[in-house]
């Protein structure tokens, strides 16, 4: 796999895209920029009939200006240096004019993806940035991490000031204070209704996500990025995402009283509605 040249099963997006409802489509957030993050993400904006910027870290915005996807740079937002760092609040990022909603990115970091013992270490792959755009893009290696980043998602009422929704996402794990939510002006302050969290790589993490959990105090859990994306996803029987124990994950899970019956593993391409 390290070795193999990648490209976007555009076939299979189709497949996919064609079950959901992309209508309302007009903002793409990415949290960092390995290959199973970013590399399809040019040519899912290439259906969107909106438009919408793509938001993401500088190494993110180097990456997508590569001459393989001719995307115009207009709509390629870097966001590295406003995210929210060591509790100070990032910025406010409103995708439209009239936007019903907004987001903030947060600075967070990747896990290690592998253990090697006779090394005692861990091991993460892809890392590294860019600060002008790649050379190539066709390996694995060549599609690197960058800045990782989590964001904070607020629906806003009718009035576009009042929040009415809250939601957190976090696709990787990572070591507090990382990913933490920052101390925000009275008027932004809501609680996290919703938590998107990452299960891959959890074992590598001391105390996660229970100090991240902790720190957000969601009313609600999606854990994600769990599924072995390797394999079709249409597969009847899933797997776990490779090196990740998803029953420890599990057991952590019960473990965590604040979230006892307030959480679920997310399906892929399994509708979950939330009534308020």
């Amino acid at each position: 796999m390290p070795f193999k040249n990648l490209q976007t099963d555009q076939a299979m997006v189709d497949k996919i895209w064609n079950r959901l409802d992309t209508s309302h489509i007009s903002a793409i957030l990415v949290t960092h920029s390995h290959y199973d993050h970013l590399m399809d993400v040019p040519y899912i904006h290439q259906k969107l009939r909106s438009v919408p910027s793509i938001y993401g870290s500088s190494t993110c915005y180097y990456t997508l200006q590569h001459q393989t996807y001719n995307l115009p740079t207009a709509k390629l937002v870097d966001v590295e240096a406003e995210a929210s760092v060591a509790g100070k609040p990032g910025k406010w990022y409103y995708p439209l004019p009239d936007s019903s909603y907004r987001f903030m990115p947060l600075l967070a970091e990747h896990a290690p993806h592998v253990r090697v013992a006779f090394l005692d270490m861990n091991i993460k792959l892809y890392e590294g940035w860019y600060d002008s755009v790649p050379a190539r893009l066709s390996k694995p290696k060549d599609w690197k991490e960058g800045q990782t980043l989590s964001y904070l998602l607020d629906f806003m009422g009718a009035d576009r000031k009042t929040v009415k929704v809250r939601l957190s996402v976090i696709t990787s794990a990572c070591n507090p204070p990382s990913g933490f939510l920052p101390e925000l002006a009275p008027a932004d302050q809501h609680p996290v209704d919703i938590s998107l969290l990452c299960v891959a790589s959890h074992k590598y993490v001391e105390n996660y996500p229970a100090k991240l959990l902790q720190n957000m105090n969601p009313r609600f859990m999606i854990a994600s990025h769990w599924e072995d994306f390797f394999l079709r996803y249409d597969r009847k029987k899933k797997r776990g995402v490779r090196f990740t124990n998803l029953n420890k994950f599990i057991a952590k899970m019960k473990a965590i009283e604040q979230l006892e019956n307030k959480w679920i593993l997310s399906e892929p391409l399994v509708k979950t509605t939330f009534l308020y």
